[in-house]
């Protein structure tokens, strides 16, 4: 996917005078911004990490954790080195031994969203206790969650406000500041008639090498959108 975004709790926590853990993700973010794929109906957006034994003694732990205000469409599941565990909430205490992690080990984490086509925020809370203790919470550690979507209303007028074309004045390839929003580009002469036009699924700048010099305008197009932006450019086939 895409790029997948991943947090990091930078504060162990002591458990005695022998034991230290510490959950990481990387990077030391507490807010976790995850891209939405608005044409992957099974997107899977993956944040891996670590749960850390600092200490000099074997620990054994137990863990839960519990997503609020999120929608409720969202599949959410952890994986640690036992078990996958799937809901808006889950734990591992019914399971028949706790997670072991011997000194200076960790355990592999994997926490995942399925948003199912629904941008949205939520919160997720982690809990850790010992074994021993399944009343006492010995670490916390809460994260805001947010699946945000490209093509939103108010992203693409940000973007919009920033959507430039370069070289300009220009004599072959015209290229545009941030081709993530636009989907196609219609090159028009002062008449209005549209002479080129590039769909920017396959092209990566705009070839306008056999216009004539001129002042051209080129509408830069969103598939859901409509017509995002247009500027003035002029072509120059000769040097001064």
């Amino acid at each position: 996917m895409k790029h997948i975004l991943l947090l990091i709790l930078s504060f162990p926590l002591i458990l005695s005078a022998q034991v230290e853990l510490d959950i990481a993700f990387d990077p030391d973010v507490e807010v976790l911004d995850m891209v939405l794929d608005a044409n992957d109906e099974w997107q899977t957006i993956d944040n891996a990490g670590y749960l850390y034994n600092l200490g000099d003694d074997l620990v054994n732990l137990r863990w839960s954790y519990e997503v609020t205000d999120a929608p409720e469409e969202w599949t959410i599941t952890l994986c640690d080195d036992q078990n996958c565990y799937f809901g808006q909430s889950a734990d591992n205490f019914a399971n028949s031994v706790p997670l072991d992690i011997a000194a200076d080990d960790n355990s592999d984490w994997k926490f995942s969203i399925k948003p199912k086509l629904i941008a949205g925020s939520g919160t997720v809370v982690f809990k850790i206790y010992d074994d021993s203790d399944l009343n006492t919470v010995i670490y916390t550690e809460e994260y805001t969650l947010n699946v945000i979507d490209p093509n939103s209303t108010s992203d693409i007028d940000a973007k919009v406000a920033d959507l430039s074309v370069y070289p300009n004045p220009v004599r072959t390839n015209l290229n545009i500041s941030d081709d993530s929003i636009v989907d196609e580009v219609v090159v028009y002469n002062l008449l209005g008639k549209p002479v080129k036009r590039f769909n920017m699924s396959y092209v990566n700048n705009l070839d306008l090498s056999d216009l004539r010099d001129g002042v051209y305008l080129v509408g830069m197009y969103n598939e859901e959108q409509g017509l995002l932006k247009t500027s003035r450019v002029l072509k120059k086939n000769s040097r001064p």
